[in-house]
């Protein structure tokens, strides 16, 4: 299980990206999955390896992320 916890720990909306810890991202799309509000996000791998997971939480805000694989990328 792949899961991914981010906070915001101030009162102001802010927005980051989020480096993510696994090697093996790129190359397919990923599903992730918020359990605290359900919400489901579709990203890119190689976005997630390269750059990073972009967040824009509300004041103390917070993800708790799920990772479920999803369709092979095209690679062009």
């Amino acid at each position: 299980d792949r899961r991914l916890i981010v906070v915001n720990l101030s009162d102001a909306r802010s927005q980051a990206r989020v480096s993510c810890p696994w090697r093996d991202l790129a190359g397919r799309c990923w599903r992730l999955t918020d359990v605290l509000s359900g919400a489901v996000y579709e990203r890119s791998g190689q976005d997630l390896a390269g750059s990073g997971l972009y967040v824009e939480l509300e004041g103390w805000g917070c993800h708790l992320l799920t990772f479920e694989t999803g369709t092979p990328e095209d690679v062009a």
